[in-house]
């Protein structure tokens, strides 16, 4: 189990930042599949902790992507389909 707390760790220091960096020109669809996976990364780290796996100070914080951004984008691609 810890090996798979691991990579996970791992893969969200990896490509967290560029999902966040790059979340502006990401498509609407994108950015709602990447709120669902951060929040179920979240739940999964929270269930590691509640269990006791690893040390509850090696698990990052979990950046969420916002509501707002994912209206933002949302109503960007209505504007772009009532043209």
């Amino acid at each position: 189990m810890k090996h798979l707390i691991h990579d996970s760790i791992c893969w969200y220091a990896a490509e967290m930042d560029k999902v966040l960096e790059n979340l502006i020109r990401m498509p609407y669809r994108s950015c709602v599949e990447g709120a669902v996976q951060a929040e179920e990364l979240s739940r999964f780290h929270d269930w590691c902790k509640g269990m006791g796996y690893c040390g509850s100070y090696e698990y990052p914080y979990i950046d969420r992507i916002p509501a707002i951004q994912i209206r933002r984008q949302a109503a960007a691609k209505m504007k772009r389909w009532s043209h």
